[in-house]
């Protein structure tokens, strides 16, 4: 299921890491990405969220955001 997940978000020209620890059912990734803008940047943040949702509903997501 991660590699479908990297792969949909490699679609969106997202950069995924996989950061997992050492549960091997609980993963969490890395995305980065470029925006020319903030208002474009919150544009594929709620994107990458409905993608997330819709795509994999069984899914328990915790999202956190960073902009640099």
């Amino acid at each position: 299921m991660l590699n479908s997940i990297k792969e949909r978000l490699s679609d969106m020209n997202c950069s995924v890491l996989d950061i997992s620890g050492e549960y091997p059912k609980e993963a969490t990734i890395a995305i980065s990405f470029l925006s020319p803008d903030d208002r474009q940047a919150k544009r594929k943040i709620e994107k990458i969220e409905t993608m997330l949702e819709s795509r994999f509903p069984e899914l328990q997501t915790e999202l956190d955001y960073e902009s640099i």
